[in-house]
């Protein structure tokens, strides 16, 4: 008879979740960091509430300019305090798992910002987090770009 080596059992890694803000499925909320040569990043929230209090301020800056803040801007936008008991009404939640989103960023070409905290001060909100910059090999980039190359509905005319 064999006997089998003894192999403990070690926790599986649970994924991490973060959250993102959306206008619609297709459109995830990014900006470009001020004064900075990064890509457009995608801001993620570790925490489900930090998003939706950024979603209400965002919403808030909308109902109050008629526009959307800007992506890209070498200033910072100063987001209007947002009353925290309402509910988004043009935004959304979306809840990814920490390679899905990384994927997501990857595939778009996009860097990413996550948002661990965000405390109400006296003058507003002090905001702390990381930016990622995502790499991929350039034969990933390569295959990407003639896949959206070739699926382009308005080929270039000859």
């Amino acid at each position: 008879m064999l006997a089998l080596p003894l192999v403990p059992n070690k926790p599986k890694r649970r994924s991490k979740k973060f959250f993102t803000l959306h206008s619609n499925q297709n459109t995830v909320y990014a900006t470009r960091p001020p004064n900075s040569e990064s890509l457009i990043s995608v801001i993620a929230f570790t925490n489900p509430l930090n998003a939706k209090l950024m979603g209400l301020m965002i919403e808030e800056y909308k109902r109050k300019t008629n526009e959307w803040p800007s992506i890209i801007s070498e200033e910072v936008v100063m987001l209007p305090v947002a009353d925290e008991s309402n509910d988004l009404v043009e935004l959304s939640v979306v809840e990814w798992d920490e390679g899905e989103l990384n994927s997501y960023c990857a595939m778009h070409v996009l860097d990413l910002i996550i948002l661990y905290t965000m405390k109400q001060t006296k003058d507003g909100y002090t905001i702390s987090g990381n930016n990622y910059k995502l790499e991929c090999p350039v034969d990933f980039y390569r295959e990407r770009f003639n896949t959206l190359y070739n699926s382009n509905p308005y080929p270039p005319s000859d």
